[in-house]
């Protein structure tokens, strides 16, 4: 009846229908709070698998005003479902529990819940149609694509390979998986390669470049193009961060004190997190709650720079915790050799573990970078160099150490750098000749006169030449000093400034800039391949299902992400800010302040656990090998060299990388500075 009176009675006084609508809303709330009430108790019974309350007339679904789902909507939504579980690797049967089926349908009632077998089988393969689609329009648009490959061993004696391609907007796509045995031979490999990048039906504008991490795979890739100079790829080069694993590795095992350094900061950080003496001293010290120090391990080599650079931070409150601390706690950690607690108040030890972390922090850029796409071969050079300068300037490095240990850079540079690598330390607008000597940039200008007529014959040497000088000495246009201060921070943006007055130099330099020097990609892409195969709840899935997967997850989910993931970004912030302007909680791990992969106490008290003292002795030789196991070293034994040989003043007709000596850069002191100025403005890095 007062339903009856509100809608259909326009006669009734206003006196009136005021007082049914408030005993029409009373009633309503009424019903609501007892709907609420019944299913409360529901929910706190003894028996939560029993039935729920029924739910009288709200039951009908015309009375939430909710219309039944359509068959487009439900396909929306289990879309919408299995990429959620695709991106946060949850297994299939997540969709067959009961309680979740039971939550859907309690959302709508017509909802028909989606089982494992029906994503699967059915809407993966929808999604894969999109994302083949996705990844054509990707292709086709691209004007430079780089494409990586990397490949692993599984357990059945097969090869895996993924191939990754990079446009240069700096995103990329998961364009193809293959599985072969493991016997086949590199030039088989590359003709695999290059009969999969001519199926890719690319515009015949896009310029393609090709980056591995295989020495093997990248020279056969080289052989093949110098073999046939029509061949699609342009440019090749080898992935530089595993280059750089390498040099750390060499680095490591000629300067002793760097592994010493490092064992001993990991002893401390064991003694730190064991002692609860210790530990409740340091933190009284410290004036805070809890204190997280990361362990040196050799999985997360990271870790090694994040535990020297915390045991630098808190020098001062160390030394007095241990002075506080009674003898016998350091008795575990003493060895006849070394008495910890000595050590700590050993200012030598603490001058040694400032040296170390001075040569680790290249490395750490290096990794920074590792994790973004948009990253030019210019940085990486210009990292060694920081290295090399580091090094050069070190009185406490031993001069025959040091030789050795620049003889061989000199040698991985030759064998491992292309030209065109090289090149780009000038026509990256961030470095600009920086590190390079007056007798390097004359050399550069060669390598780069016979490249352009290598790779561009078309173009007019002397025209590309005189453009190339107005831009070494900034002459116009490149006089504009507006450019230089606001675009000379994105490459690609600055060299479209001049895209019309030179044209054939910019773009050489785009195409130079825009390789991906690394195969980064590819192994963010095993980590979504490592998460799916070889688990209970998909030992269902067949390959080639889980390639699709591995598509899927690729594009729907590190697209959205160019940069370094969050994770990611909060480590490194750590390991690369400041020393001065780092706050200790921030370093040392508050809750709120600490990166997703910063261990915890227990974590760490774990890993403590875990640890025998047998493996201390083991853990220097241990982190010397930070370079994957798989990747051959094809470095010459045998060097020759000198980096004080002496520089013929006639330069042959003809200039390689194998010409190439420590000659060719300036590594003085003045240089560092700049260096490490131009390096650290890299992190935020300016997207190209």
């Amino acid at each position: 009846m007062t339903k009856h009176i509100l809608e259909n009675c326009s006669a009734v006084p206003s006196e009136i229908k005021q007082y049914h609508n408030i005993k029409y809303n009373k009633s309503a709330d009424s019903d609501m709070e007892c709907t609420a009430l019944n299913n409360a108790e529901w929910l706190a019974s003894a028996n939560p698998l029993s039935a729920p309350p029924a739910l009288g007339k709200k039951r009908k679904i015309s009375d939430y005003g909710m219309a039944k789902p359509t068959n487009l909507e439900h396909t929306a939504l289990y879309s919408s479902l299995v990429l959620a579980l695709i991106t946060s690797d949850i297994p299939w049967k997540f969709l067959d529990n009961g309680y979740f089926r039971e939550f859907q349908m309690r959302l709508h009632p017509d909802f028909q819940p989606l089982s494992g077998y029906q994503a699967c089988e059915q809407i993966v393969n929808k999604l894969q149609l999109q994302t083949d689609e996705d990844i054509t329009n990707f292709l086709l648009d691209s004007t430079y694509l780089t494409i990586s490959c990397d490949a692993t061993n599984s357990v059945d004696n097969w090869n895996i390979t993924n191939w990754v391609a990079t446009n240069e907007n700096a995103y990329s796509e998961l364009i193809y998986i293959t599985s072969r045995p493991c016997a086949k031979t590199a030039p088989d490999i590359f003709e695999e390669i290059y009969s999969f990048i001519g199926r890719l039906k690319l515009p015949v504008s896009t310029q393609v470049s090709f980056c591995s991490d295989s020495s093997d795979i990248d020279a056969a890739v080289k052989k093949k193009v110098r073999e046939q100079p029509d061949a699609r790829i342009g440019l090749t080069g080898s992935c530089l961060a595993h280059q750089s694993n390498f040099i750390m590795k060499d680095v490591i095992r000629n300067l002793t004190y760097l592994g010493n350094s490092i064992g001993t900061c990991q002893k401390i950080a064991r003694f730190t997190h064991q002692s609860k003496s210790f530990y409740g001293l340091l933190r009284d010290e410290l004036d805070i709650q809890d204190i997280s120090i990361w362990i040196p391990t050799q999985a997360q080599w990271y870790s090694i720079a994040m535990c020297v650079k915390q045991i630098l931070c808190i020098e001062k409150e160390l030394k007095v915790a241990s002075g506080k601390c009674s003898d016998d706690a350091f008795m575990p950690f003493d060895t006849p050799e070394s008495n910890l607690q000595s050590i700590i108040n050993d200012d030598h030890f603490w001058s040694d573990l400032k040296s170390t972390y001075a040569i680790l922090t290249p490395f750490n850029f290096i990794a920074a970078m590792s994790e973004r796409s948009d990253i030019t071969s210019s940085q990486f050079l210009i990292t060694w160099m920081w290295l090399l300068c580091l090094l050069n300037n070190a009185p406490e490095v031993d001069n025959t150490i040091r030789i050795n240990i620049f003889n061989n850079i000199e040698k991985r540079i030759q064998n491992f750098i292309e030209d065109h690598q090289i090149i780009s330390i000038v026509l990256d607008p961030r470095i600009y000749l920086t590190g390079l000597s007056q007798f390097g940039k004359r050399r550069v200008r060669s390598l780069f006169s016979q490249f352009v007529e290598r790779l561009y014959p078309q173009v007019d040497i002397a025209l590309i030449m005189e453009q190339y000088i107005a831009y070494c000495h900034k002459r116009f246009p490149f006089d504009d000093k507006i450019t230089w201060n606001h675009m000379a921070k994105a490459p690609i943006t600055f060299w479209n400034e001049y895209s019309q007055e030179t044209s054939e130099l910019s773009t050489v330099a785009i195409t130079i800039i825009t390789l991906t020097p690394h195969a980064s990609t590819c192994e963010r892409a095993w980590s979504a391949y490592a998460t799916i195969p070889n688990t209970k709840q998909h030992n269902r899935l067949n390959f080639e299902n889980i390639t699709k997967i591995c598509k899927i997850k690729h594009h729907y989910d590190t697209q959205k992400i160019i940069n370094a993931t969050a994770a990611g970004a909060k480590r490194y912030a750590l390991i690369l800010c400041n020393m001065v302007k780092i706050k200790r909680e921030h370093l040392l791990g508050n809750e709120e302040d600490r990166p997703d992969e910063t261990p915890t106490t227990e974590a760490i008290q774990d890993m403590n656990d875990n640890l025998s003292d047998s493996e201390d002795a083991n853990f220097i030789r241990a982190i010397a090998e930070v370079a994957d196991p798989e990747f051959r070293d094809d470095l010459p034994s045998n060097s020759g060299m000198s980096c004080n040989r002496s520089v013929d003043v006639q330069a042959p007709e003809d200039i390689t990388m194998k010409d190439f000596t420590l000659s060719w850069l300036d590594l003085t002191a003045q240089t560092l500075d700049n260096i490490e100025e131009i390096v650290r403005s890299f992190v935020p890095i300016v997207p190209r």
